[in-house]
């Protein structure tokens, strides 16, 4: 079963970079725009590692870590 990485980031290039670079290594991705859906799609999706962007407007990536 291949590892569960979320992409919490509020820019849609860079989400699209890293999920296309980690799902071309056998990861299997899911992707967030910010702190609030990153928060409700990591309670579902239940990855291993959690790539965060720290500046995004609507939810900071320090409120979603704590």
């Amino acid at each position: 079963m291949p590892k569960r990485i979320l992409i919490v980031d509020d820019d849609a290039d860079m989400r699209t970079y890293l999920e296309a670079v980690l799902t071309e290594q056998g990861f299997e991705t899911k992707t967030a725009t910010d702190g609030d859906i990153g928060y409700e799609t990591a309670q579902s999706f239940q990855p291993d590692i959690i790539t965060l962007d720290i500046i995004m407007e609507r939810e900071t990536g320090l409120k979603f870590y704590r």
